[in-house]
């Protein structure tokens, strides 16, 4: 029987496409090990530098600087060891091996703690004058409606919702109309951090407290008198402006003509001795399920994947360092809380509708934290708002507005629903018909303003 020898080709070839097969996963294995390790530790720098940036010790470009400089000396350290351990392989692939991991990880690097997100402010008025709050900083103010103060009257000043909000071109349109229809000077600001005008301190964490900007709003408001020679202004307040105006009250009671909130925060708003009773109520007012749930692909698509990755690897280095954010700007950050949730007529919702000025992050972290530890002015309030007659306007939303928060604590009170009305109520036409109408019927006569809850 003549034996026949099998090719040494065919017995070859399956053993050489299996060991390319082979070569490549290991390629890919290593490559996205070294990418992710370089990311991690790009990661942990900010966690650990994060405080010192909050801090305003260390400006935000050397926090990214030492996260890509970190991340990249991983990824070529790797590279390195990967050389030493293919030694036997050809020159080209080894040269290919490094050239490929290096270039992806600080494509990734760059691409997450460089590059930054647009910010989503497309605000376009500018403010009528900065006030210089005598601590290096200045507030931007807006001034709306007649120059001169008509006799009898007070001018009003707005505080706006967030915190870390600020006047944006629905708001002014709305604090202009309202100036016209009331024949009152109309002064609205910028807190600290809020919008691209007002000042923006390096240092968070001692800048954005409540107790600050209730001082920074009375600054606000003795600007106000003594321009317009008045003793006292009628307080306006939306949202989140609604913590801010009755510590005013309580501090400064005799600069206050009269209160106005508009769809305002509860007055316990994350305060850790808020009574038992008012914890159980407010949870149970809380928005139902579906309503302004986060949307991951709205935000992809308007800051794109890096900029999402960027957003979330920021946010964090926050979480693990307890600060704001690891790196970037509030603005930036800000994405979370502004474009990402969809807009209707929810109260969850309708604060954030696609164009509007965003919510600082920073001032927004560090002003809620400080609620929590603020002190228990309410008891205090009945007393101090005595003789300031006092308005709350709910919106409807997508149910009846809740008073009972309000009526115990104020002398004179009055509260309005504005029916079919977003959180903030003048964007819509009958929302923006009701503040128009009873807003200055409350300011010259506040008794002929009946309570419609």
């Amino acid at each position: 029987m003549i034996h026949e020898h099998p090719n040494h080709q065919d017995l070859e070839r399956p053993r050489g496409v299996g060991r390319t097969v082979g070569l490549a996963i290991g390629l890919v294995f290593y490559v996205v090990l070294t990418v992710l390790l370089s990311f991690l530790v790009a990661f942990l720098s900010t966690v650990l530098t994060a405080s010192a940036y909050a801090h305003g010790q260390i400006p935000g470009w050397l926090v990214e600087l030492i996260a890509v400089a970190l991340g990249a000396l991983t990824a070529v350290g790797l590279v390195m060891l990967y050389r030493r351990m293919t030694r036997k392989r050809s020159g080209a692939y080894r040269l290919g091996a490094a050239l490929v991991t290096v270039g992806l990880s600080l494509a990734l690097l760059v691409g997450v703690f460089v590059v930054p997100v647009a910010a989503p402010n497309t605000t376009t008025i500018k403010p009528s004058s900065m006030l210089d709050i005598g601590d290096g900083n200045k507030l931007a103010v807006y001034s709306y409606g007649p120059k001169q103060l008509p006799a009898g009257k007070s001018p009003i000043v707005f505080i706006v919702g967030g915190p870390g909000g600020s006047i944006n071109d629905a708001s002014a349109a709305f604090l202009e109309q309202l100036a016209t229809t009331a024949d009152v000077p109309v002064i609205a600001y910028d807190p600290l951090g809020g919008g691209s005008h007002s000042s923006h301190p390096a240092n968070w964490v001692g800048s954005y407290t409540i107790d600050q900007e209730v001082q920074r709003a009375e600054r606000v408001v003795d600007m106000v008198r003594d321009q317009y020679h008045t003793d006292k202004v009628a307080l306006l307040a939306h949202s989140y402006g609604g913590s801010v105006a009755p510590r005013l009250i309580v501090k400064s009671p005799n600069k206050i003509a009269s209160y106005v909130g508009l769809d305002v925060a509860p007055l316990y708003t994350l305060m850790a001795n808020t009574p038992e009773e008012l914890k159980q109520q407010q949870t149970s007012n809380e928005a139902s399920p579906g309503e302004g749930q986060f949307d991951f692909g709205q935000l992809v698509s308007k800051v794109g994947p890096f900029g999402t990755a960027r957003i979330f690897t920021s946010m964090g280095a926050g979480f693990l360092s307890g600060q704001a954010f690891g790196f970037g700007t509030g603005e930036e950050n800000s994405q979370i809380l502004q474009g990402a949730v969809p807009v209707g007529l929810s109260c969850t919702t309708a604060n954030f509708p696609k164009g509007a000025t965003q919510v600082n992050q920073e001032v927004n972290y560090y002003v809620n934290k400080s609620l929590d530890v603020s002190e228990n002015y309410i008891p205090k309030l009945k007393e101090a708002s005595r003789g300031i007659p006092v308005l709350i306007i709910g919106a409807e939303c997508t149910e009846k507005p809740d008073f009972s928060d309000f009526l115990p604590y104020f002398s004179d009170i009055r509260t309005v629903v504005a029916k079919k009305s977003p959180h903030a109520a003048w964007r819509s036409t009958t929302g923006l018909q009701t503040l128009l109408t009873t807003i200055p019927k409350f300011l010259n006569n506040p008794a002929s303003v009946t309570s419609t809850h």
